[in-house]
């Protein structure tokens, strides 16, 4: 027998819109405790309304799911199922934002504020599945993210996407962040909340930049730059200018991208914003390294590798090592950079960071490559382009498809590294990508030197003409291939 504490129980489950609902999700629809939740739940087991798919872990058939929600559907209980909602809700906000913090760079966490939680017990309990959670609850948030918006929880709704944006950033997840960031745009053009807008609008940048949407991206943060501006909110304008810096090099305009740089470095007011300085200098030191002014990007690393350590940032003590490798690597450092190398590759795994794994793996296969160890290198390279292609970075995808191919030629397979070459030039020009277009320019010119050195020397003039225009220090090889060919 179904008595009314279990009737109650057995209405909420109905709102949660995904397949499986967790103990812990049930008592917060409840407001009960944890342990009297877990009681009533194997009632509804044993009375055939729930099953239980595995330990903590019920599901509802579809028509008994569907008679549930006809329940609470009733018109004299629309504020018994608001409150559930908002609980629902504010359960799902609490635990992705507390896992959030646990990962972000110190500076990322002013954007989101949130108060004490109702059900501290409740969050914390789910907390402790670590960022497991965000797997287990992937496609969980855009739905909830959809039902805030349905239902009239505008706040909720952006700030959740907020909340979720690291997982599903790092994790690849690019149309579950747009789809709840876009949403969350919206509801907080709905509250008229200025702040909230700019802050969907710089994260929704991130999945374009991802996407090599690299002018949908720029755009977008200039619109939220001039919200910041207005609003008067120094440290946010200072972030997004380092943030369109980022995606100005990333576009080949390096020049562009450095005096963004510089405009948001000369913000920076004191010691008490180191790890946001910590932040800005990881960036600035990558744009150093495209532009080829490797002794720049040296200094300007290790002062952010000391800063990082300074304020205990791990990821970006991670990309700090990281890029001091690559950095190094240039400069002919050999061993120095292969330790500097692997040391950044095992950072980045232990963080979960899939996107600078495969940077990584992609590194050392270059230095495997110039060391004489083509096998290797295309091992390697193609471990990357398996992670860049889960974390849905294309620029990352033609790179790394780019390296293969040069690790294809030096082992002697010429054709394979031809064909290669040529599917990266027309992925990368349908982005606009120059210089994976001069990559693989370059890489079919040495593929054909041998056999057709007129179509090579088409192909790399190309090639020379594209690095030249993004400045980039790769057009000394290409200037010398060229010559050789002439």
């Amino acid at each position: 027998m179904v008595l009314r504490l279990e009737e109650r129980l057995f209405r909420f489950l109905g709102l949660h819109p995904g397949v499986r609902i967790d103990d812990r999700v049930a008592a917060s629809l409840a407001d009960l405790p944890l342990p009297e939740t877990q009681d009533l739940l194997e009632e509804l087991v044993d009375a055939h309304l729930a099953e239980e798919a595995e330990p903590g872990r019920y599901r509802l058939h579809d028509l008994i799911r569907e008679y549930s929600r006809l329940l609470l559907a009733e018109p004299d209980r629309a504020e018994e199922r608001r409150d559930a909602l908002r609980q629902l809700l504010d359960h799902h906000l609490y635990v992705a934002a507390e896992l959030t913090r646990q990962v972000e760079w110190v500076s990322s966490r002013l954007a989101l504020r949130l108060p004490e939680p109702a059900r501290a017990d409740l969050v914390a309990a789910a907390v402790a599945d670590g960022l497991s959670w965000f797997d287990e609850n992937r496609s969980t948030l855009p739905a909830l993210g959809r039902l805030a918006e349905a239902e009239g929880f505008p706040r909720h709704c952006w700030q959740l996407a907020r909340a979720s944006w690291r997982a599903q950033f790092d994790g690849g997840h690019l149309d579950d962040l747009i789809e709840m960031h876009e949403a969350g745009r919206r509801a907080a053009v709905t509250m008229g909340d200025d702040e909230a807008v700019a802050t969907m609008l710089n994260y929704l940048a991130s999945a374009y930049y991802r996407l090599a949407r690299f002018s949908d991206a720029i755009a977008l943060m200039e619109t939220a730059l001039d919200l910041w501006r207005r609003l008067g909110l120094h440290h946010e304008v200072r972030n997004t200018l380092g943030n369109l810096a980022t995606s100005h090099t990333a576009n080949g305009d390096i020049r562009q991208g450095l005096a963004c740089y510089q405009a948001a470095k000369a913000m920076y007011q004191g010691p008490g914003e180191l790890g946001q300085l910590s932040h800005l200098l990881n960036n600035l030191a990558f744009a150093h390294f495209l532009a080829g002014r490797y002794d720049e990007a040296l200094r300007v690393s290790r002062r952010h590798l000391s800063l990082a350590r300074q304020v205990g940032d791990a990821r970006q003590v991670a990309h700090a090592i990281a890029h001091l490798g690559m950095i190094r690597q240039r400069l002919g450092h050999g061993e120095p950079a292969h330790r500097l190398l692997r040391l950044g590759l095992r950072l980045k795994r232990s963080a979960g960071n899939r996107f600078g794994e495969g940077e990584m793996l992609n590194e050392i296969g270059l230095t495997e490559r110039r060391a004489g160890r083509p096998d290797a290198a295309a091992a390697l390279h193609r471990e990357a382009l398996v992670l860049m292609m889960e974390v849905g970075d294309r620029i990352g995808q033609c790179g790394s498809r780019n390296l293969l191919a040069r690790a294809l030629l030096d082992q002697g397979d010429v054709a394979s590294a031809l064909d290669l070459h040529r599917r990266v030039l027309a992925d990368a020009t349908r982005l606009a990508a120059r210089y994976e277009q001069a990559r693989a320019l370059d890489g079919m010119a040495r593929c054909l030197r041998g056999t057709d050195r007129a179509q090579a020397r088409t192909y790399a003039s190309r090639a020379l003409a594209l690095f030249r225009q993004i400045e980039s220090p790769d057009q000394q090889p290409t200037a010398e291939l060229l010559a050789e060919l002439s």
